[in-house]
């Protein structure tokens, strides 16, 4: 592996990537507000592809928003990966590989800004396993957004301190015109155990600027970092950084300090209300909150028990003066709201910036210990909830979220959020992230009644093909698992944003988008090659939509009709919908086709 020295001594080292295509369908394009814009996902079981996201800022210089998203297997022979994709197409630019495993490369990933000053974003990945220097010192790596080379590489120099756990692009710190990176090592032993360190590097030289420590035993400073804005507005980048193990009238109540670029004082410093709360846990910029010109900061500390064990609470203080402009607590115990927060940017058009919330372990309702996970946008004028996103079971959506920048160039900020486990929808564990579109169109849950299940509970299967009880799937499949239809989005007739997904397929295959006025056999439906037909009476056939090399299709694709349109509705119908598609492989009957699950959709104005 070829090394060269940077102008500051740091090494420099040379990490595999390369700009791979993935194959087509790795990430799907949803067409309606408020569904995601792209959802791309991990490439084995176990990558935990979505651990980390970020918006990366325009990498590749087309105008467009880019974002990064990274992975966290540590099991044996698995090498992570941190991938950048394009906001304008959603293909990936490109995919930085650990060239050793066990190093954790791509626990931390975030937008770096333009480092090297060539007009082009760049990207810092989190290695916090690495053993370049140390065993499990660290590692943090800058790539060009230009042509993917290696900028810089900064290695942890203390034993087992992790170093590039936590990563961020802190502006331009020193006003020489470079970005500036600040990186966490939390678990450094160097004034106690764990007491933790952070320090920041010159985006122009390598060098190191600052470096910050613990101030006792346990404290994990540097667990979170991220860049604050200019919050004094003297002309300096600052920075947050978050300490979940502080002892400030408690233990483990945490506490988050904002400093300056300019000489590295305290600028403010915010504590938990308990012991527990493990404040700091996650730190960001908020944007302007308040509306008062200066950039304002969210803090979240999800084991915070206000409201019951670990359901934890967020925090967004003023910049400008440090007072505290709105707390919001979890509405229920053990989800863990505030693991994740992020500026949203003015999501409703109200001239404050709202706020992003990670709950990864929230449920979805029907089952109290699922950790679907949730994400939540608040008001930044009066912190009330303007969209809800929730996952499926055992997603843990909300691990990570970020602003994403200007994907889509509609002139609004979008973000995106990260789910990690992925189960059962994206393999074992593969992960994935989703880029949504900031057009508030209310709560984001998944609308319309499921029913017709393949799980043996009503008509059976063709060939005792039943999928698990309770699984929502209709006839199992080739692959051993059912097709499962869902919905998202307004079935609003007059503003339609009603979109379908189809998720368990076969890869690839086609899939047709069934419309019918009613039920067969009263929403038990009828057997019909390798499934159940679940819709009758003048039945629509919408439109086909493909699925992906995971199994998962939408449907309207992008430039179709809206469902409304295709399926001729008016306000006040009820109407009910399936996808055929096709099963290649000989399964269970020679049909080679099988059925998704039914839904059944009330149209309204």
């Amino acid at each position: 592996m070829r090394t060269t020295v940077a102008r500051s001594g740091v090494r420099a080292r040379a990490v595999s990537h390369a700009a791979t295509l993935l194959a087509l369908g790795a990430f799907e394009l949803a067409a309606a507000a408020q569904t995601a814009l792209y959802v791309p996902r991990g490439d084995n079981d176990f990558d935990h592809f979505g651990y980390s996201v970020s918006g990366a800022g325009d990498v590749d210089g087309d105008g467009f928003a880019d974002f990064i998203v990274g992975t966290h297997d540590n099991s044996a022979g698995h090498h992570n990966f941190a991938r950048v994709f394009s906001g304008q197409t959603g293909a990936p630019i490109y995919t930085f590989v650990e060239g050793a495993t066990f190093r954790a490369f791509g626990f931390a990933v975030a937008g770096a800004g333009d480092v090297d000053h060539d007009g082009f974003a760049d990207v810092i990945v989190g290695a916090p396993l690495n053993n370049a220097s140390t065993s499990r010192g660290g590692s943090a790596f800058v790539f060009s957004g230009r042509t993917g080379a290696l900028l810089w590489e900064f290695d942890g120099d203390a034993t087992a301190a992790e170093f590039g756990g936590a990563v961020a692009g802190a502006g331009d710190v020193n006003a020489d015109g470079y970005a500036d990176l600040v990186i966490g090592a939390y678990y450094a032993n160097l004034s106690g155990e764990r007491a933790g360190r952070v320090r920041v590097f010159s985006g122009a030289e390598g060098c190191e600027l600052y470096a910050f420590l613990g101030v006792a035993p346990f404290v994990a400073l540097g667990g979170s970092v991220a860049g604050a804005g200019d919050v004094d507005h003297d002309g300096y980048a600052d920075f947050i950084v978050g300490a979940i193990g502080a002892q400030v009238g408690g233990v483990n109540v945490g506490i988050a300090r904002v400093y300056s670029g300019r000489d590295g004082s305290v600028l403010h410093e915010f504590h938990g209300e308990a012991s527990g709360d493990q404040f700091g846990r996650s730190v960001a910029s908020a944007g302007d909150v308040d509306g008062d010109g200066f950039a304002d900061l969210v803090v979240g500390a999800p084991h915070n028990a206000a409201n019951g064990t670990d359901a934890g609470a967020v925090y967004v203080f003023s910049g400008r003066t440090g007072a505290l402009l709105f707390a919001k607590h979890g509405h229920a115990a053990n989800i863990q709201f505030g693991w994740s927060v992020a500026s949203a940017g003015d999501v409703d058009g109200d001239g404050h910036a709202d706020v992003l919330v990670g709950a990864n372990l929230d449920d979805s309702g029907s089952d109290p210990n699922d950790n679907s996970g949730s994400v939540r946008v608040l008001s930044g004028l009066d912190g009330s909830e303007l969209l809800v996103f929730t996952g499926s079971p055992q997603d843990r959506l909300g691990t990570s979220v970020s602003n994403a920048g200007d994907v889509n160039a509609d002139g609004r900020t979008d973000f995106i959020l990260g789910t990690f486990m992925g189960l059962p929808f994206d393999g074992s564990n593969t992960g994935r992230a989703e880029v949504h579109s900031a057009v508030v169109c209310g709560p984001c849950f998944p609308v319309g009644t499921t029913y017709c299940f393949g799980h043996g509970g009503g008509t059976p299967c063709p060939c005792n093909n039943d999928s698990a009880p309770g699984s929502g799937q209709g006839c199992l499949n080739s692959n051993a698992i059912g097709g499962a239809l869902s919905a998202s989005g307004n079935p609003g007739v007059a503003s339609d944003t009603l979109v379908l997904a189809s998720d368990h397929l076969p890869p690839n295959v086609p899939g047709i988008y069934i419309q019918g006025n009613a039920m067969q056999a009263g929403g038990l439906g009828l057997m019909n090659g390798d499934g159940l037909l679940c819709v009758g009476t003048n039945l629509v056939r919408m439109g086909v939509s493909f699925a992906s090399a995971s199994g998962t299709s939408f449907f309207p694709p992008a430039g179709h009709p809206s469902i409304s349109v295709s399926g001729h509705v008016m306000p006040g119908d009820v109407r009910h919908y399936q996808v055929w598609y096709r099963n290649p492989a000989p399964f269970c009957t020679s049909a080679t086709y099988n059925f998704t699950n039914g839904l059944t959709i009330a149209w309204s104005q």
